[in-house]
């Protein structure tokens, strides 16, 4: 362990002085950046401008990068994960460091030149840490910055493990999710808590956009959780709660066929979350297009 100065690059600007562990034959440093925690590599030199990529701290095929998180072990951390410099086209998941065996998910895709960040929940191991996963594809750059802990209590693993659950592939059958159609699948908590959903659409026929609602629901919002086009792999986390019949459902917009990965990363229970509207369904905040400017 060691002290270096890392030159800031968020507005504020200015220089920050931060404990650094060697590791991968350079080193990495845990700063706040912007309210929040940041993990960075850093050069041999000790010098490195924060969320600078450094041929250091690569995240090789099959590799695992571990960090300190805020909370206590047995809470979850929220992770934004961003994969930056891919060498290829890959995947990669945010699990506790208790994980030993990687589970069949994902919270990030990413490609050659892309930048696709999405929010992660994983609980925090014994040893205070989470850790993110790469697939077997190629090397990659992570950014990771920690937007909030949800305490113990209030949160469920989605197995026993702590590793996400994967609860739907429609590519398995061949059946895609048609224009206007909902896809229900049943989720781990019970009805009233909130499911954590990782949607991931895939091989869309064109352009459109999809919600993940309660099965309650029963007249489709004016809302979204992902976006979609021809050869667009681009996931986000969705939070729905669950209906009367243990589930939640997909809407797929009226526009073209895809198919979806759907991954359960926990639940919130239902004295911890709040709907949104009283039949559970999103509600839009905010559209800038309406204004027309």
């Amino acid at each position: 362990m060691r002290m270096v100065t890392l030159i800031s690059t968020t507005p504020v600007g200015g220089t920050v002085s931060a404990q650094a562990t060697a590791i991968d034959g350079g080193w990495v440093v845990d700063v706040a950046s912007a309210g929040m925690r940041r993990t960075v590599g850093i050069g041999v030199d000790g010098h490195m401008q924060i969320g600078a990529p450094d041929p250091v701290a690569i995240l090789t095929p099959s590799a695992r990068r571990c960090f300190e998180v805020a909370g206590s072990p047995g809470d979850a951390a929220v992770v934004n994960l961003t994969p930056v410099l891919a060498q290829g086209p890959g995947f990669g998941v945010l699990v506790s460091s208790d994980v030993s065996v990687v589970p069949n998910a994902s919270n990030v895709n990413y490609g050659v030149g892309s930048v696709d960040p999405n929010v992660a929940v994983a609980p925090i191991g014994a040893d205070g840490r989470v850790c993110f996963q790469n697939a077997d594809l190629t090397s990659v750059h992570l950014v990771a910055d920690q937007v909030g802990t949800i305490v113990g209590e209030s949160y469920v693993q989605p197995t026993r493990s702590g590793a996400p659950r994967r609860l739907l592939d429609t590519r398995e059958t061949g059946k895609a999710v048609a224009p206007s159609a909902r896809r229900c699948f049943e989720v781990a908590g019970s009805p009233g808590d909130a499911a954590v959903v990782n949607l991931t659409p895939v091989l869309a026929q064109g352009p459109g956009f999809g919600v993940l609602v309660s099965s309650d629901v029963s007249v489709v919002p004016n809302a979204s959780n992902v976006n979609y086009g021809v050869g667009s792999v681009d996931p986000n986390v969705a939070v729905a709660p669950i209906g009367a019949d243990g589930r939640v459902c997909f809407q797929n917009a009226d526009l073209t066929s895809v198919h979806l990965v759907a991954d359960q990363v926990g639940t919130i229970v239902g004295e911890s979350y709040v709907q949104p509207t009283r039949s559970g369904a999103p509600r839009r905040l905010l559209d800038t297009r309406d204004a027309g400017m």
